[in-house]
């Protein structure tokens, strides 16, 4: 069934990578348009080195997890350090 908190989850992961890294977690080529339905389904994102801290980062790689029922909740996002 579908749970509208870990989509946001998913979403503010998204938000969050794009406003400390200035681009988005699943680009792809132009010329296949499936690889960027293929790298959200897989959740296959790279982060550039340098551009945040450790914490920054390990929130993004809780927040950006494929299967919603393992994405850290949003009460744990609100309870991390960085974030508050």
């Amino acid at each position: 069934p579908y749970d509208g908190r870990a989509s946001d989850c998913w979403s503010f992961g998204v938000i969050m990578f794009a406003c400390l890294t200035g681009t988005l977690p699943f680009n792809s080529d132009p010329q296949r348009p499936r690889a960027l339905s293929e790298k959200i389904v897989t959740a296959s994102y790279r982060i550039p080195e340098g551009l945040m801290s450790q914490a920054a980062e390990l929130i993004i790689r809780s927040l950006l997890v494929k299967d919603p029922r393992s994405r850290i909740s949003i009460n744990e996002l609100l309870r991390n350090p960085w974030f508050t």
